[in-house]
C-alpha cells in the first residue's frame, strides 16, 4: 500500500507481494556480485602466477642463457648494410655461415662489402634498394625469393638523422627521416612476413635507439622516428600472438645508445657531461657482436651498452618528474648541426 507523508509517496511493505520479489532480486544481485568478485580473484591469482613464472624464467635465462640457434645457410636480409652497425651485423652473420643479403642505397659501398664477404669465404649478395620506395622493396623481395631463397632473418637497420632544434628543421628532411627510419620497416615487414607465417618460422629484428626510449635535445625528429619503431614492434608482437603461426615468429628490438662510428665520425658529437666513462660510445663492431649473439638467443629487447638497462628501466617506472631528473643528469644529447642530414 502507498501512504503519503509530507506530500510525498511512502512505500510501506507488509512482507507480502512486491516485497518478496524485491528480496529475491536483492539476493540474486548479491550472489552475482559475489560470483564476479570470485572470478576477479581467480583471474588476479592467474595473473600473479604468470608474472611469477615469467620473472623466474627471466632470472633463469639471465643465469643460463638459451643456446644460440644455428644460422648456417639461413637467409639474412640487412637493410642499411653498407656502413656502420648494419655492415658489422652483416659481417657477423656471414662469419656464421649465413647467406647475407645486403640492401642499401649506396651501391658502391654495398657491392664492396659483398665482395669482401665472398673473398673471406662467406656468402654475400648485394642489392641496391631505396627501402622507402614500396615498389623497389617489392621487386627486390621477389628477386631474393627467386634467386636466394626464403628469408629467415630480417634486420631493419637503415636509418638517417639530422641534429638541430625543431624550429630549424627542414620539412623535406623530416619526411625523409620518417620514411627511412620508420616507414621502411612497414614495407619490409609486409613483403617478408607472409612467407615467414606460411613457414611458421622467422625472425624480425628492428634497430631502434636509446633515443626511442628517452628524448634527446636537438634530436626530436630522430627520437620520434625511433619511438615509432618501438611502438611498431610492440604492436606487432601483440598482433602475432593472436595466431599459432604468429607465435612462431621471433621479434627483437635493438636500442643502442651511441655508436662511436655512427656519431663522432659524422659530425654528431655525443655529450655525457657527468658519466662519460661509465656510459662511453660503443664501437660498432663490438655492438654487432653483442647484438647478433643475443638475436641468436631470441632476446626480445637489447639495450646497448648494458649499463643503460637499469637507468632506462628506472626512468620509465619512476614518476615522470623524477624520471626527467634522471635523464637530465645523464645529459643525453647531441650538438646541433649547421647543415644537412647525416646518414648513420
Amino acid at each position: 500500500m502507498i501512504n503519503t507523508r509530507n506530500g510525498r509517496p511512502n512505500h510501506d511493505f507488509d512482507g507480502s507481494g512486491d516485497c518478496g520479489i524485491d528480496s529475491n532480486n536483492a539476493t540474486s544481485g548479491m550472489i552475482l556480485c559475489l560470483f564476479n568478485w570470485l572470478l576477479f580473484c581467480v583471474e588476479l591469482g592467474r595473473l600473479f602466477v604468470r608474472l611469477a613464472l615469467a620473472s623466474a624464467e627471466s632470472l633463469y635465462r639471465a643465469l643460463v642463457p638459451k643456446s644460440r640457434k644455428d644460422v648456417s645457410n639461413s637467409v639474412v636480409v640487412v637493410t642499411g648494410a653498407a656502413r656502420g652497425l648494419g655492415r658489422e651485423i652483416a659481417c657477423m652473420f656471414a662469419n656464421l655461415g649465413a647467406k647475407v643479403v645486403l640492401l642499401d642505397i649506396d651501391q658502391a659501398r654495398n657491392n664492396e662489402l659483398a665482395k669482401t664477404i665472398r673473398a673471406s669465404g662467406g656468402k654475400g649478395f648485394s642489392f641496391t634498394c631505396d627501402v622507402t620506395d614500396e615498389d623497389q622493396v617489392k621487386n627486390i623481395a621477389q628477386k631474393i625469393g627467386r634467386l636466394i631463397g626464403d628469408v629467415d632473418i630480417l634486420v631493419n637497420n637503415a636509418g638517417i638523422a639530422q641534429a638541430m632544434p625543431i624550429l630549424n628543421m627542414n620539412p623535406n628532411q623530416v619526411r625523409r627521416t620518417m620514411e627511412v627510419n620508420t616507414l621502411s620497416h612497414f614495407w619490409m615487414i609486409q613483403e617478408f612476413l607472409p612467407k615467414m607465417l606460411e613457414r611458421k618460422q622467422g625472425h624480425i629484428v628492428a634497430v631502434s635507439s636509446l633515443a626511442g626510449l628517452v628524448g634527446a635535445a636537438n634530436y626530436t625528429e630522430y627520437c620520434a622516428s625511433k619511438f615509432a619503431v618501438m611502438g611498431l614492434m610492440m604492436s606487432l608482437e601483440r598482433e602475432l600472438s593472436q595466431t599459432e603461426a604468429g607465435r612462431a615468429i621471433r621479434l627483437t628490438t635493438i636500442c643502442p645508445a651511441v655508436l662511436s662510428r655512427g656519431f663522432s665520425n659524422m659530425g654528431l658529437p655525443y655529450l655525457s657531461a657527468w658519466f662519460p666513462r661509465i656510459f662511453p660510445p660503443v664501437d660498432a663492431k663490438v655492438a654487432a657482436r653483442d647484438v647478433v649473439g643475443r638475436v641468436l638467443r631470441d632476446q626480445e629487447l637489447i639495450i646497448l651498452p648494458a649499463s643503460f638497462n637499469l637507468i632506462i628501466n628506472l626512468s620509465l617506472i619512476l614518476p615522470h618528474s623524477v624520471g626527467k631528473i634522471v635523464q637530465e643528469y645523464l645529459d643525453y644529447m647531441v650538438n646541433p648541426m649547421t647543415e644537412g642530414g647525416t646518414v648513420l
